[in-house]
């Protein structure tokens, strides 16, 4: 739960939310499964910064996995990535949906795939219609183009 930055949790989400609308990314990536055929699709909420502190306080609040990058030239700035996979970050979208303005199409869309996710329970991959992975992929497309910038 994320009630840790103000008294009331409502504005930890607040907060949350203008957060992910300037720094987050709603994402669904297509992975290889050696074990499968096909590739298999993965839902995650991403957050980029150079503010360390913030990515650390997130991470400590949120969980998910932390990766420390170094800039891509020597004059650029380390940053930080915090990954929330799809079940985990499914109830943090739940919960800043409503103060979301750039990206609730994104989160909308995001919440929608794990609807689709949840109809297959833990055997996700299996006993799925071609028709399940064309909507899937339909889905991931949707979103690929919604990330294009400006969008």
């Amino acid at each position: 739960m994320i009630n840790k930055l103000f008294n009331d949790p409502e504005d930890d989400y607040k907060w949350l939310a203008g957060w992910t609308d300037g720094e987050g990314t709603f994402s669904i990536a297509r992975v290889k499964r050696k074990w499968l055929e096909r590739r298999v699709y993965q839902a995650q909420l991403i957050w980029t910064s150079t503010d360390i502190e913030t990515m650390e306080g997130l991470h400590d609040w949120l969980g998910g996995s932390l990766m420390y990058r170094k800039g891509a030239k020597p004059n650029h700035k380390p940053y930080v990535v915090l990954v929330l996979a799809q079940r985990q970050a499914e109830p943090v979208v739940e919960e800043i949906l409503p103060h979301l303005r750039t990206k609730y199409q994104h989160a909308k869309l995001f919440l929608y795939y794990m609807t689709k996710v949840r109809l297959h329970g833990a055997q996700a991959y299996k006993g799925r219609t071609e028709e399940d992975w064309e909507e899937l992929y339909e889905i991931y497309m949707e979103m690929r183009d919604l990330n294009h910038r400006g969008v």
